[in-house]
């Protein structure tokens, strides 16, 4: 990361510390744990929601085999500005999460089969939390993965644990938890595969 994305950082955590969930970027060995288990297809379309600066941007689009299933979902103007100039050809939303249906809409983009989250769901209140949980339940096919993680002094936190929960409800149990202590502060990485619904069943 340049010291220019790195101030950027900084200066959006002073401003709404909640929103951006750390004081400092992620760590490669984080950006690496969060796609090295995830297997994309050259059909298969892929949303980061929360890229920030791009610490796991680089990690996804190094493993798709054209940009153009990537599509970036920052909530920050000026993070989305930055990541534009990092990354040219990909393509970027500024928006909200809990609108992740419009966005798909309005970039003309299908269902989701796979999700990357870099949001703080740790800190973010429960009504937000709830909004994008059922967004992304919406928004994502029928076995679709959503990964993101969750810092080790948090993972006990009320709202990391009903994140957890509101997830197993809507996608069902976790399928992989790995832990990477390399990082400024210690993470686990979580991923869910989305279960079939009853529906989807008798069909």
């Amino acid at each position: 990361m340049s010291l220019q994305s790195y101030a950027l950082f900084l200066r959006a955590f002073a401003a709404n510390p909640k929103s951006v969930g750390a004081l400092f970027p992620s760590a490669p060995a984080l950006a690496y744990g969060m796609t090295k288990h995830l297997t994309f297809f050259p059909h298969d379309h892929v949303v980061e929601l929360g890229p920030g600066t791009g610490s796991f941007t680089r990690y996804i689009l190094a493993k798709l085999a054209s940009p153009k299933q990537y599509l970036g979902v920052e909530l920050n103007p000026k993070f989305t500005q930055e990541l534009k100039q990092q990354f040219p050809y990909a393509e970027f939303a500024c928006g909200q999460a809990e609108q992740l249906e419009t966005i798909l809409k309005l970039h003309q983009r299908p269902m989701i089969d796979h999700l990357i989250s870099g949001l703080p769901f740790a800190s973010l209140p429960k009504e937000v939390t709830t909004q994008i949980v059922e967004a992304v339940a919406d928004a994502t096919t029928t076995k679709a993965t959503f990964t993101t993680f969750q810092y080790l002094h948090a993972y006990q936190f009320k709202n990391a644990k009903e994140f957890r929960a509101q997830m197993e409800e809507k996608f069902g149990p976790l399928i992989r938890v790995r832990w990477v202590l390399f990082n400024m502060f210690p993470a686990a990485v979580l991923t869910w595969q989305k279960k079939p619904s009853l529906t989807t069943l008798e069909l």
